[in-house]
Formats: C-alpha cells, structure tokens, sequence
C-alpha cells in the first residue's frame, strides 16, 4: 500500500483499518483468549480481496511462458508442460514474494494438475501449478 501513490489522509485512513485488529475462536461454548492479527491482509475482511489485489499486484513469474491468475485472495501459476523444469524456481518466488508481503503461503492448498487438450493429441498437454497466499 505505501507503494501507491495516495494522499496522506486516504493513506492514514487504510492503515488505520487495517491495524489494531484480534482474533479469538468460541467452539463448544469455549471461548480462546485474544490474539492480535499480524497479518497484512485480514481474511474475511471486506476490503480484504480489494487490498489482495493491490498487494498482489506485483508479483510477476521469472519466466514469459509461465502466468499467474489471481482471483480474490488465490493466486494461480500456470506453466506450461515444456517448462516444467522452473516449477521450483517459480514457486521460491512466490514464498518469497509471499514474506515480503507479510503472508504465507497455505502448502495445504497447493497442487499440480495436467490438462490435455484431447487424449489423442497427447502433445498438447500443459501442467498447471498452483498455489494460493493465504494468511496465517
């Protein structure tokens, strides 16, 4: 967000949303203590896909064939099967993409796919890799 180029008071006024903020879980009429929300992105937050997408905005994949799809709080890398050998490098860029930002990436959500065009044109096939930044 300091990226941005706002004025100080819309700014200030964002920040201020998106600080301050606890957490704290009731099941079974138990009820935990409150934990603060270090987090950069607040899940289930209004703004919270709006500011997902102006906090993912930057992330680009190392290499031209590969693509990203973002979508509320996922991020989706597609690589296409004649590159499958940057799938490790393209997702240390996305942890690391993911610290920077102050988000984690969820490894449960995280998984691989191949997609043919038609099972008798078994050239065409491309494997998709995705992964979603998720909050902790």
């Amino acid at each position: 967000m300091a990226k941005l180029d706002l004025p100080a008071v819309v700014y200030n006024r964002l920040a201020a949303v998106f600080t301050g903020h606890a957490h704290r879980t009731v099941y079974n009429k138990e009820v935990s203590s409150k934990r603060s929300i270090t987090a950069s992105i607040i899940q289930g937050s209004s703004l919270g896909p709006a500011y997902y997408t102006v906090t993912a905005a930057d992330i680009q994949s190392l290499y031209a064939s590969n693509r990203f799809f973002k979508f509320v709080d996922d991020t989706y890398l597609v690589v296409p099967a004649e590159r499958v050998d940057t799938r490790v490098a393209e997702l240390s860029n996305i942890i690391t993409w993911a610290a920077t930002n102050i988000l984690k990436l969820n490894k449960l959500k995280k998984s691989s796919s191949t997609i043919a065009a038609s099972v008798e044109n078994s050239r065409h096939r491309h494997c998709c890799q995705t992964s979603t930044a998720t909050l902790r």
